[in-house]
């Protein structure tokens, strides 16, 4: 009898750190639980989950890839556990040499799944943007190495508040490599392909 009591805890208690519910959606049931066992979607979260953590972006890219077929709307919720895919590539695709390309092919999915609205649509269009500028800068600091990030948002025109999380995430993926001294120095390494 206990073991039945601590399992029910511990489903509650995994239920609710992971989202997890099941919804009745035009007779069927969605899952919406992080449990590697249940769904595709979600193994696929939990493999890029682990990829970060032990710094492999590109596979942790290439999760994320594979799980966005996969997707579908769940209550009508976009929390970031159900999106999870979306976030991924938006933030780190950029940062490799097939990016542009790869998120083009993503819009064109995102456009032609209902299931996901059109601030996705846009949300991938802004990444496709990313990647070009991003493009740039990596040019601009084979010429310039060393370069003061605080600068770098003067050269390129754009919002440094929200371009040097967009370095954080390049410097992660070995695009770019940080130095601070006294500022924090800017050096291109090159952009990583997702095929080697």
């Amino acid at each position: 009898m206990w073991n039945f009591i601590w399992e029910q805890l511990l489903e509650k208690l995994l239920g609710w750190l992971f989202g997890g519910s099941t919804a009745e959606k035009g007779g069927d049931k969605t899952e919406v639980v992080g449990s590697s066992q249940r769904s595709p979607y979600f193994q696929l979260l939990e493999k890029n989950k682990s990829a970060k953590e032990s710094g492999n972006y590109k596979n942790a890219v290439s999760y994320a890839l594979e799980a966005i077929p996969h997707f579908k709307e769940v209550e009508d919720k976009e929390d970031i556990q159900v999106i999870w895919p979306i976030v991924e590539v938006s933030k780190f695709l950029p940062m490799f040499r097939e990016g542009k390309a790869e998120l083009e092919r993503v819009k064109e999915i995102v456009k032609s799944n209902p299931d996901f609205g059109e601030n996705w649509v846009r949300e991938i269009a802004h990444a496709i943007d990313v990647a070009e500028i991003l493009h740039k800068i990596i040019e601009f600091l084979r010429e310039n190495p060393g370069f003061p990030q605080s600068d770098l948002w003067k050269e390129f025109d754009v919002d440094g508040r929200k371009w040097a999380p967009r370095m954080e995430s390049a410097e992660k993926v070995g695009v770019i490599k940080r130095e601070r001294d006294g500022e924090i120095k800017l050096y291109a390494k090159g952009k990583v392909s997702l095929r080697q």
